[in-house]
């Protein structure tokens, strides 16, 4: 068994993809050249792309790097998934792949000049149950418009762009974000025993809470999948249709089964948000989506991190007024991040009641 399988699933990317594997390429081989150990490196790796049917070229293209032998002495894999999804793609990509631990890259993000040698380094021992996602940047290709926020409280889910960009510190999931916490105020409940564990709790639900990584970059052993399963066919992406929550309900999977998952920031890659990502219709197009698919898992018991009943039509309907209301008061402020913050909530709530039509 290998080390180390890096997994990339494509469609129609040609050209974010040739730039993601030349530079694997580059730094497989600047590491390898390095090593005292060449040949153990050479045995510990490889690369597998699945090319989910696409129809741009993608595998002249691979090919031509091939023949130019681009990709140096790094083992390299391409395989064809019909079967369109990005959930069959990474587990062809799981079921193809030989190595201990699994790491799974997007096809258009741009890595940090030490992602290879951090990611060789941090699986040498053959790590079991072992999940860790990576810091994902955002690279906005324009400046960010005046109604879009990323900062608590009011920010728009970064996973919309995508990103997970949450700072330099390690941490397990879940963890919660407080852009004003004051850590002596936090040893003060500390002292007040049980009575602090409550007032923090209750602090808490205040707080944006970030249950788990997202599938862009992450590692995870082969073990994990062996005992708690692949991705899930019904949710993602399937082609040109839109998908989502596979990677979330994997990583929640996980987390229920009592595994592990850390935010490992020294894992980097960045992220190219294009500009048809950062209007309105797209975010509030994703939280539609999101919201449907969010009852579709609450239908199927998919909620593994918070198990609940599948939210009514009648509530939704209520929660929906709610939001047109409060919209209608932070419109009147002019207070533009208020008020498209709760335009996608409005959103989330008309995604959701589409599945009771």
């Amino acid at each position: 068994m290998k080390a180390l399988s890096i997994i990339i699933c494509t469609y129609n990317r040609k050209e974010e993809l040739k730039k993601v594997l030349l530079e694997i390429f580059k730094q497989f081989k600047e590491y390898a050249l390095s090593s005292i150990d060449v040949k153990k490196i050479l045995n510990d790796v490889e690369l597998v792309i699945i090319d989910n049917n696409s129809s741009d070229e993608t595998g002249s293209m691979i090919f031509n790097l091939i023949s130019q032998q681009a990709n140096g002495n790094l083992d390299l894999r391409y395989i064809i998934e019909l079967e369109q999804g990005s959930s069959m793609a990474r587990n062809r990509g799981i079921k193809e792949s030989k190595g201990n631990i699994l790491a799974f890259l997007d096809d258009d993000i741009l890595l940090d000049p030490e992602w290879f040698s951090t990611c060789y380094e941090m699986i040498l021992n053959k790590p079991k149950n072992f999940v860790r996602g990576a810091r994902v940047i955002p690279l906005w290709s324009s400046e960010i418009p005046e109604w879009l926020s990323i900062e608590a409280p009011f920010e728009i889910i970064q996973s919309c762009f995508p990103a997970h960009d949450y700072g330099e510190e390690e941490q397990n999931y879940p963890f919660y974000l407080n852009p004003e916490e004051d850590e002596e105020e936090e040893e003060d409940f500390n002292l007040l025993g049980t009575w602090g564990v409550k007032i923090q709790s209750l602090l808490n639900r205040f707080k944006r809470k970030i249950s788990n990584p997202i599938s862009a970059c992450f590692l995870a052993s082969r073990d994990v999948f062996e005992r708690i399963g692949d991705f899930r066919r019904d949710l993602g992406i399937q082609g040109k249709t839109r998908g989502a929550c596979e990677d979330t309900e994997l990583f929640w999977r996980i987390l229920a089964n009592n595994i592990g998952i850390k935010y490992s920031p020294q894992l980097k890659v960045y992220h190219p948000i294009p500009t048809t990502r950062m209007t309105k219709k797209f975010v509030l197009d994703w939280y539609k989506l999101l919201g449907n698919t969010i009852i579709y898992m609450q239908s199927k018991n998919l909620d593994h991190l918070n198990k609940s009943s599948i939210e009514s039509k009648l509530n939704l309907q209520i929660k929906l007024n709610v939001f047109r209301l409060m919209f209608y008061f932070s419109f009147l402020l002019m207070d533009p991040i208020k008020s498209f913050w709760l335009e996608t909530q409005i959103a989330k709530a008309k995604g959701a009641l589409n599945y009771y039509n």
